[in-house]
């Protein structure tokens, strides 16, 4: 209990300091003359008048900034960076991000889409967005990798169901972050994906306050319309303005031999509305307010086309995510602060309706119904995120530097799981009970604090970034029943503990600004989840003692949970915990290790060929798994949470650039082994991605048309249920021609050979066959301007 004040005082004092900078707190020091004194800045109405031409805000070059508040700047190497204008490359870090040039040229239809050429990076479920998800290095659960929009947590989990809803024509960026970084916490064993929405300021025209477009899309392979509105202005100089809005509806996705994907249609609809505040040319303050909508009749399982295991039927699924972010940048141009705030609220509600006749109404079976009815699933995460970061200038003379990035956090996630239905009968509130109440997933609470500090000491060309980060965590259940069943036997309805992860980084700049060698470290971990602390499965209720019980297992008769629960037998059958999992799990943790070799030039054999290269492995060894535990339902006896995991990977990304045209090349091989305790065998891991190669290659032939070509090859790879799935190579291109400068029209073709292949099975059927992907796709676009 010690800790959960602790914890709570924690909160509240970050929760204070935070508000203070979001509204205004810093107004007054914002104004506090640098430490430069001697260099004087023009006020922001100046600065319009004086650069009549500039598109940007007067903190534009912060804001449009794609750079992570949470990682520390590189010193040496990127000092003289090459261009980078549609995907960065970070020199000693394993981040790639994705800029607003390169999503204009793919004009993704899913966030998943827009990442899959990045290294180490593989899609999995799908072809239907609610079945897809993220595999980074292997980790493909929404516990494993994060996934942020404008720094609001998204991740929603459901048995058999992707749960990322991101609509990809509101983002500017997508930084991917392999491994675990300094400030992403739990939830990263694999990664994080950071999404930002776009700007106002990355849209306006030169002299321009006020602005449009509109976006008109047509697919050929499912009948897609896409129709996008955008409208953005400045009205006064300080005030930035932003909303769009999206629409999506299609018909089945169609297969390479003209056979359709049932259910796969698309019915969604999303908004953004983003307002900028620049009071001083050193602070910026944003609201980013992001819906997303989504409703239809879908495959209860999304993730696989196994038929043994996909007898789930059709639901009707209505989906809706909001998130809602205020950030403040305050920037003085002193050395010591370059600080950012968050506060962040979302969530996003999954309801799902089971009809009479569909295979997931339960209640229409039961006996002596009356009335046959919808059955219903009511699921709704709702995230808070407080955020404050800093990276100060310690010390810089000469060739030696101290930077320090410190930060703190508070995140909260919380569950509610409701399951109705409109039957009637007098047995119903046996399987239904009135108050919603699930035995197989309880609601609660899963939240944390934490402290985290990193500081980067660059001597000459060597540079060593050490980092702690310090997590204290608070899981907790909402659940009155479990509550009451808890307090009976003296137990707590809350878990509280801590865990301290460390990180190192090396870097060394070979020949300068050139060839820069790195090594990176990093502790990632994964909590168990509400429902491993306090689920009670189909172990909710007492039946009748079997005849062949153990004399020496006890068996409880007395009430717990209430109606229609007669006791609280929990799935770990441990009576010293009352029969629920509680703290007898181990933490799942990882370390991660990397090297690499980082290599550019703006003159490649002497001509105005610039090169950017980068080749890093990666070695991750992950304990405790947390599907290993388990109980011996005959001896009664915890088996040790002794799993483990060890991956290795070669990750190689480069680019050239010629004049206007460019060549792009990302290779990606992860191969690894795991040992099931519970059978003793130590296995090659099927679950990580095939060997994947991605090449790009495009040039802008005029100033208003531009053309470009992509190839994939994927490689066949070992299924954990035997056989192997075909590799496949995929072929797509596409171009733009803008005939005034309003007017844009785009062709892109995907799947130009209509090749026949299977996806990757998502979630916990990665390794097995996913679905058929798509057949040939031509998607004709055309965006009008003013």
């Amino acid at each position: 209990m010690a800790q959960t004040q602790h914890s709570k005082l924690y909160l509240q004092a970050l929760s204070a300091l935070t508000f203070l900078i979001i509204h205004g707190g810093v107004l007054a020091a914002a104004g506090a003359t640098p430490s430069n004194s001697n260099n004087t800045s023009t006020t922001a109405t100046e600065r319009v008048k004086e650069n009549d031409t500039s598109a940007s805000s007067p903190s534009s070059s912060k804001s449009s900034s794609t750079a992570s508040p949470t990682v520390l700047p590189e010193i040496g190497v990127s000092s003289t960076r090459i261009k980078q204008d549609a995907i960065t490359i970070n020199p000693t870090q394993t981040i790639t991000t994705i800029e607003a040039k390169e999503l204009e040229r793919t004009q993704p239809t899913t966030i998943f889409e827009a990442i899959r050429d990045t290294p180490g990076v593989a899609i999995e479920g799908g072809p239907r967005p609610s079945g897809m998800t993220f595999n980074v290095r292997g980790f493909n659960s929404n516990e494993d990798v994060q996934v942020r929009v404008d720094n609001v947590p998204k991740g929603f989990e459901k048995y058999r169901f992707g749960g990322t809803f991101i609509e990809p024509d509101l983002l500017k960026s997508i930084e991917v972050q392999r491994g675990p970084q300094i400030a992403s916490g739990s939830g990263s064993l694999g990664g994080t994906i950071l999404a930002k929405t776009k700007d106002a300021a990355d849209l306006l025209k030169p002299g321009r306050r006020y602005g449009g477009r509109i976006k008109l899309g047509y697919a050929s392979n499912n009948d897609e319309v896409q129709r996008s509105y955008l409208a953005f202005a400045r009205p006064v100089d300080a005030v930035d303005i932003l909303y769009n809005r999206t629409y999506r509806n299609s018909n089945d996705i169609t297969h390479s031999d003209g056979s359709k994907l049932p259910q796969s249609k698309v019915n969604s609809r999303a908004q953004l509305l983003k307002v900028g505040i620049f009071p001083t040319d050193f602070l910026e303050l944003i609201t980013s307010v992001t819906l997303l909508e989504e409703s239809g009749l879908q495959p209860y399982d999304a993730l696989t086309s196994d038929p043994g295991l996909s007898n789930f039927g059709n639901v009707l699924r209505d989906i809706e995510d909001l998130s809602i972010a205020h950030t403040a940048h305050w920037n003085p141009e002193y050395r010591w602060i370059d600080l950012s705030a968050t506060v962040a609220f979302g969530h996003t509600k999954v309801l799902e309706t089971y009809l009479p006749g569909m295979s997931r109404n339960r209640s229409c079976g039961l006996q002596g119904v009356t009335f046959c009815g919808n059955d219903y699933h009511d699921q709704k995460v709702k995230g808070i995120t407080l955020e404050l970061t800093n990276t100060a200038q310690l010390y810089k003379q000469d060739n030696f530097s101290i930077s320090l990035l410190t930060g703190l956090q508070y995140r909260s996630m919380e569950n509610e799981t409701r399951r109705t239905t409109d039957s009637q009968g007098p047995n119903i509130n046996e399987s239904f009970p009135a108050d919603g109440f699930w035995a197989a997933s309880t609601s609660g609470e899963n939240a944390y604090t934490a402290a985290f500090i990193q500081s980067r000491i660059q001597y000459g060309r060597l540079g060593i970034i050490p980092g702690v980060r310090v997590d204290w965590y608070e899981i907790s259940s909402t659940e009155d029943r479990v509550k009451r069943h808890l307090a009976e036997k003296g137990l707590s309805s809350e878990i509280d503990f801590d865990h301290t992860s460390y990180s190192m980084g090396l870097t060394f700049d070979a020949i300068a600004n050139s060839l820069t060698f790195f090594a990176n470290y990093g502790e990632g971990f994964r909590p168990p989840s509400i429902n491993d602390y306090f689920t009670y499965g189909d172990r909710a209720g007492t039946p009748p003692k079997p005849a062949n019980w153990l004399p020496n297992r006890p068996w409880l008769g007395e009430v717990g949970l209430g109606p229609p629960y007669s006791s609280g037998e929990g799935r770990c059958n441990t009576p010293d915990t009352n029969f629920l999992c509680g703290d007898v799990f181990k933490i799942q943790s990882s370390q991660s290790s990397e090297i690499g070799v980082h290599y550019q030039t703006p003159n490649l054999f002497g001509k105005n060929i610039q090169l950017m290269s980068k080749f890093t492995y990666f070695h991750i060894e992950t304990k405790h798994l947390l599907r290993y535990f388990s109980i011996d339902d005959l001896t009664n006896t915890y088996v040790p949470q002794d799993g483990w995991e060890k991956r290795n990977g070669t990750e190689f990304e480069g680019s050239l650039f010629y004049k206007d045209s460019y060549f792009r090349a990302n290779y990606s091989r992860t191969w690894g082994s795991y040992f099931n305790p519970q059978t003793g065998n130590i296995s090659s891991i099927a679950w990580v991605p095939a060997n994947t190669l991605n090449l790009t290659i495009g040039t802008q032939l005029t100033s208003r048309v531009g053309i470009n070509a992509s190839y994939r090859k994927v490689s066949e790879r070992p299924l954990i249920n035997g056989g192997t799935q075909d590799g496949y190579e995929l072929f797509s291109a596409g171009g733009f021609w803008s005939p005034t400068d309003n007017l844009t029209f785009r062709i892109i073709g995907e799947n130009i050979t209509n090749k026949d292949y299977h996806l990757n099975g998502g979630g916990d059927f990665s390794g097995l066959l996913g679905n058929r992907g798509p057949g040939r796709n031509i998607r004709l676009i055309t965006e009008i301007t003013f």
